[in-house]
């Protein structure tokens, strides 16, 4: 038999691979189908038998008037956030996680110390996705201003945006063309790549959010943000290499774009 290019994991997640084609700058991976749902990153937050140290630290909770229903997307999450729901669902399957701390401290733009957590290499677990990784996911083989082509009056389909006063469900917008949904819009989600600037260490969101204009959800845009930030429009969506049993090749970090981005300047990728 064939190899499923799909699976359900155990959070109701369904996970897509990509097979990147010539010539090839990625590796095989997957990518969930939505955003991580408030309900799916509210298990983690409930969950009795995880170790408090490895949860959020003092986190607020979902912005309830934003996203109502455990159908609408996490937000609120900042990097380190994510980064622990992704070994937190890693553990929860029997995989590797893919993060540790690295023993050391980083300054934050609050000028507070924040735990650094680094990449395991060759994990199996979970993961944030890498840059080129994501645009290449939204753009499902498109080189133009989103997936769906270069016109805007299309985009409201697919797109939850300004002047929207709210997240939408996930998956309620139609999908892309390899079944990927709300790659534009609803809430930013958080990659893994970083960029120094003067103020400290930022990470990379894309994708744009529910109250974003509409050119902040093109395929190529980027905003970049410190890490700990925390906003009822910054959400996740999750990634998975291939286990070792399956292929024995991690996906390859690869960031792109302007090194120095600020999240008011909004640089777009080349």
């Amino acid at each position: 038999m064939p190899e499923r290019d799909w699976f359900v994991n155990s959070v109701g997640s369904t996970m897509l691979r990509i097979r990147p084609v010539p010539p090839k700058t990625l590796d095989e991976y997957w990518v969930a189908d939505c955003e991580v749902t408030r309900g799916q990153y509210e298990q983690l937050i409930v969950d009795e038998k995880f170790p408090a140290t490895e949860k959020p630290d003092k986190w607020p909770g979902i912005a309830v008037e934003i996203s109502p229903t455990a159908a609408h997307p996490a937000q609120q999450i900042s990097w380190y956030d994510a980064v622990m729901y992704c070994n937190w669902i890693s553990l929860k399957e029997g995989r590797s996680p893919c993060y540790r701390r690295s023993g050391t401290k980083e300054m934050g733009i609050d000028k507070k110390g924040y735990d650094a957590w680094e990449e395991i290499p060759g994990a199996t677990g979970y993961r944030l996705l890498h840059e080129t990784e994501w645009e290449y996911a939204c753009r499902a083989g498109t080189r133009t201003e989103f997936s769906i082509g270069n016109e805007e009056m299309l985009l409201s389909k697919y797109c939850q945006m300004s002047p929207a006063k709210m997240s939408s469900i996930v998956g309620s917008k139609l999908p892309n063309a390899w079944g990927f949904h709300d790659m534009h819009g609803n809430v930013w989600e958080w990659c893994f790549d970083g960029y120094k600037v003067p103020d400290g260490l930022f990470r990379a969101s894309r994708g744009g959010g529910w109250n974003d204009a509409v050119a902040h959800c093109r395929s190529a845009y980027r905003s970049t943000d410190a890490r700990a930030f925390r906003y009822y429009g910054m959400g996740f969506r999750l990634a998975l290499s291939p286990s070792n049993e399956s292929s024995g090749k991690q996906a390859k970090p690869s960031g792109v774009g302007t090194e120095g981005a600020t999240a008011e300047q909004r640089p777009e990728l080349p």
